[in-house]
């Protein structure tokens, strides 16, 4: 029920008619839901990541928590072709 929900971003009640649930368990409101580190509004119209009840845009997401090439430190996306050099 929306108007007994706590918005994760700022705490306060959500009473508004629409909120945005991520997970089962965290909402927030339509105004709160931003990139943790980049502070960008997220919404129903792009990919959002959480991490420790944060949520990320997913360039934040890759560029912090995603694979990393172990000689230039740059992010892997989901489309590139990885092989395995050494364990």
């Amino acid at each position: 029920r929306p108007g007994l929900a706590l918005c994760a971003g700022c705490g306060g009640r959500i009473q508004d008619p629409f909120l945005l649930r991520v997970s089962p368990d965290l909402e927030w409101h339509v105004a709160c839901l931003k990139c943790a580190e980049g502070g960008q509004p997220l919404d129903e119209t792009c990919t959002c990541f959480l991490r420790d009840g944060k949520a990320y845009c997913k360039r934040d997401y890759s560029r912090l928590f995603g694979i990393k090439c172990a000689q230039c430190r740059a992010a892997f996306s989901s489309s590139d072709l990885v092989m395995r050099a050494r364990d």
